[in-house]
């Protein structure tokens, strides 16, 4: 059942991303996929936050913006600047708020 689940769950992604431009919801004049994305990743963002795991929060939030950038085109920067730019911000904050474990 998980499998059959799953299967449709791809299909569904595969019609998605090929009529990802066509697919608008009127009112918001928003692709769909942007909003499946969106809620995605700041669903994943959140969790990990509760979770205080804060480099899964900025990698959540890292794909997000970078969905976003490349649709809306707020920053002129690549894509991969922006991977390491945020590898090395996760990193960091890593450094600053990760406590010593000492048993």
């Amino acid at each position: 059942m998980k499998k059959v689940i799953l299967g449709l769950c791809l299909i569904l992604a595969a019609v998605f991303l090929l009529f990802k431009d066509s697919i608008q919801l009127p009112m918001l004049d928003i692709p769909l996929w942007i909003l499946i994305c969106s809620a995605v990743f700041i669903i994943g963002a959140i969790s990990s936050l509760s979770e205080k795991n804060y480099q899964g929060a900025i990698g959540s939030l890292a794909i997000l913006f970078i969905i976003l950038n490349s649709y809306y085109e707020w920053v002129n920067v690549a894509t991969g600047s922006w991977i390491a730019a945020f590898v090395l911000g996760a990193i960091g904050l890593q450094l600053l708020f990760n406590k010593d474990k000492k048993d």
